[in-house]
């Protein structure tokens, strides 16, 4: 009989593959343990799956990309990459040299930055663009050493604050990473103004003479602890917001430059202030975790026009914090949670975002399942799991039930990818070719909780098929899974259940016939900056340019041509009132009409202020011109309206799929990794406490990486990057199997 621990990870998303590779990275790890992951359906990625579809598209769940302050993601996937390619991707060993030829195999290839974000707001009856450049610097987000302090956060804010009203640090055309470090182009006090009056030179003369003494004083700053450096700042900021207000408050009704150049200072100097005044670096962020975001920012003194403006709402939009879905409710934030997500942004290197080369699947989920293949953790496919039980003394788990949903032709191992242009991509259904009843499963969505479809059920047992349980299954799909542990423990995870709320989102991504350019977006953008839009109108606020992935698709052999333009649009979807049950075959097909439907009355409004070539007609400068959609099967010949028919519809509405809100008060139900109460049973995701507590990849993957350290002890808290970020106070427990 082996003596090696079995564990069994429950659920394969970013968390899950997190959890894996972490506990696999010591050396000698296969000597110890038995690691295998019991997926759902055909593919791993979770929430971050890719699938392909018709001509070859890439399918996402929503808008995937990386912001600057994902480090702990970037350094796993850049130990990825290494491992299936060499440092840097120079390769070292026969199978890295076998792998020579792929596209992608290093960082610089596998990610795109951008600091461009243009950000829409309404204002005196029209919509107006704001064109931002994202404060960033020259680093790279996967490189070692990361050491935030006071220091270095007022010094980037103070930065920031300096090139608002100076304009100066801008960048020059085509610089692309050149760009100095931590600018704000457009949001230089008097920047793209060809002539200024004597007034206006009055006006920024006095405004870098307030804010030149606070650069000063952070520059010759050494030491964050200093008796009265705390008042000093926050006064220097406060007489800086009160010179600008008496500059250009009376002007700001009527100038809407004055008005952005204000609404910024105030919002930033507002960060700063409440940063400070709350000792949140030495007392800890979780104090004002009970407290929302926009009551903490005014109580921090930030002014009704800032917080009714665009800017404070850039990461609640990003994050889908808004109660039940439903955004035409003010939205709801944990100002820890907002301000943990907004400072690690401001502190993090390179540019503000990062694009992949290719689809999420490809880019991110591949080369981790690919290095754990290598590695020998197992991946059980068409696993759906049903039940977790408890030992009868309530101290271990004892039984994971689950559904086996489809076999394999002899039982042989599913091999889950296909190789096109040089990728391992995954499709969009299973490869049915491989599979027993192949046929028979065709149409039946097995990711679905409401497909109907019930397959074979099975039991994994305590000591025989698992030892240890790492749970990364999604929070909402654990009522219906884990109940016999909520029952049993309502005070944590009962409490957790109710506290830590999901909401279902949504999603469309439309392929044209014209390029973005050509349907009239034109906006200066520098080196590899792409088209990030934010904030315009609800309940899709976010939108992005993803035309660069259409050469990774399937249009070369097709009858039409290709297409030129690929937009992705997501955002928050309003809960029902009462959720159908899992027996109510018709839910899905619902919620994917209340997505086209929202899809189609959305673009209604969307080409005029934003793709102004694209408009329907003469009569209509407000809506889209539906036949730019792309139709991708010449044998439907829709037209108009009805070439919605043909773009990518996505609800998210599955337990597995909802998204982790980051709602008030919401951290303190939070468990940690290491207290399920269970001996045998490590939590893992984006809905434990993971420091960062907001829903994301970055969240998920310190969440599988917190799960390795509660059953290994590796990594460290310390290596961890900013777990204990503003929560100086947060400490461990003893890992499970650390001296076993």
């Amino acid at each position: 009989m082996s003596d090696k621990k079995k564990i069994a990870i429950l659920g394969g998303g970013p968390s899950g593959l997190a959890a894996a590779f972490h506990l696999t990275n010591e050396p000698g790890w296969e000597d110890k343990y038995d690691v295998t992951i019991y997926q759902l359906g055909w593919r791993l990625g979770g929430k971050c799956a890719t699938g392909r579809g018709p001509g070859g598209r890439i399918e996402e769940h929503g808008i995937h990309l990386f912001g600057n302050f994902y480090s702990n993601t970037f350094h796993m996937v850049r130990d990825a990459y290494d491992v299936l390619y060499g440092p840097d991707g120079v390769p070292q060993t026969p199978e890295q040299k076998a792998r020579a030829d792929e596209p992608i195999r290093t960082m610089e290839e596998a990610f795109i930055p951008s600091d461009y974000g243009l950000v829409s707001e309404y204002w005196n009856g029209k919509w107006i663009k704001h064109d931002s450049y994202m404060p960033h610097n020259n680093e790279l987000p996967w490189s070692e050493g990361w050491t935030p302090s006071v220091k270095s956060l007022v010094s980037e804010i103070v930065q920031i604050l300096w090139s608002i009203v100076t304009g100066t640090e801008l960048p020059g055309a085509g610089t692309g990473q050149d760009k100095a470090s931590l600018h704000d182009r457009i949001d230089g006090m008097f920047h793209k103004r060809p002539k200024q009056s004597a007034e206006s030179k009055a006006v920024q003369k006095s405004l870098k003479a307030t804010v030149a003494p606070l650069k000063e004083r952070v520059e010759t700053m050494d030491d964050d602890s200093q008796p009265g450096l705390v008042g000093e700042l926050v006064l220097h900021i406060l007489d800086i917001l009160r010179v600008v207000w008496d500059l250009v408050g009376g002007l700001i009704k009527k100038d809407n430059y004055l008005r952005w150049v204000w609404i910024q200072l105030d919002y930033y100097g507002t960060v700063l202030v409440g940063t400070l005044e709350d000792e949140v670096f030495t007392k800890g962020i979780d104090r004002i975790d009970h407290l929302d975001y926009r009551t903490w920012l005014r109580s921090h003194g930030g002014s009704d026009l800032m917080l009714n403006s665009p800017l404070p709402q850039l990461a609640i939009n990003i994050c889908f914090q808004y109660r039940e879905g439903d955004s035409t409710r003010l939205p709801s934030m944990s100002a820890a949670a907002y301000l943990t997500f907004t400072l690690r942004a401001i502190l993090a290197k390179g540019a503000a975002t990062w694009f992949f080369a290719a689809g999420t699947g490809e880019t991110i989920v591949t080369p981790m399942w690919r290095v754990l293949k290598e590695r020998g953790v197992k991946v059980q496919f068409f696993t759906k799991v049903t039940d977790i039980q408890l030992t009868e003394d309530g101290k271990r788990v004892g039984k994971v039930l689950y559904e086996e949903q489809a076999r394999t032709h002899k039982d042989k191992p599913y091999e889950p990818t296909y190789l096109f242009k040089g990728l391992n991509c995954w499709p969009a259904e299973p490869l049915y070719d491989q599979l027993a009843d192949g046929d028979k499963l065709r149409g039946i969505d097995l990711e679905s909780y409401w497909n109907g479809y019930h397959g074979e059920e099975k039991t994994l047992h305590l000591g025989e098929e698992f030892d240890e349980v790492v749970l990364a299954i999604a929070i909402g799909a654990l009522p219906s899974i884990a109940s016999d542990i909520i029952d049993a423990k309502p005070d944590t995870w009962g409490r957790m259940i109710d506290g830590v709320k999901t909401i279902p989102t949504q999603a469309f991504q439309l392929w044209f016939d014209k390029s973005i350019p050509e349907m009239g977006f034109d906006s200066t953008l520098y080196g590899t900056d792409r088209l990030v839009g934010a904030n315009y109108n609800f309940p899709t606020t976010d939108f992005v340019d993803f035309s660069d992935l259409i050469p990774w698709e399937d249009w070369d052999d097709r009858d039409v041509p290709a297409p030129k333009g690929l937009l992705y649009f997501c955002g928050p979807m309003q809960d029902l009132t009462v959720t159908p049950p899992f027996t109510d075959t018709s839910y899905p097909k619902q919620a994917y009409d209340r997505v086209k439907w929202t899809a189609a009355n959305y673009l209604r409004t969307f080409a005029g202020p934003n793709l102004p070539d694209a408009t329907a007609s003469a009569i209509d400068a407000q809506g889209l011109d539906f036949s730019l959609l792309h139709n991708f099967d010449p044998k439907v010949p829709d037209e108009g309206i009805n070439r919605i028919n043909q773009q990518y519809i996505r609800p998210n509405i599955d337990p597995s799929e909802r998204y982790v809100t980051s709602l008030p008060g919401s951290a303190r139900h939070r468990l940690r990794a290491w207290d399920s109460g269970v001996d045998n049973l490590v939590l893992c995701g984006d809905w434990t406490y993971t420091g960062i507590n907001v829903g994301s990849f970055e969240g998920a993957v310190m969440g599988g990486m917190l799960a390795s350290y509660a059953m290994i002890g590796s990594p460290t808290l310390e290596e961890i990057d900013a777990y204990t970020f503003l929560r100086p106070n947060e400490t461990g427990a003893p890992p499970r199997l650390k001296d076993e």
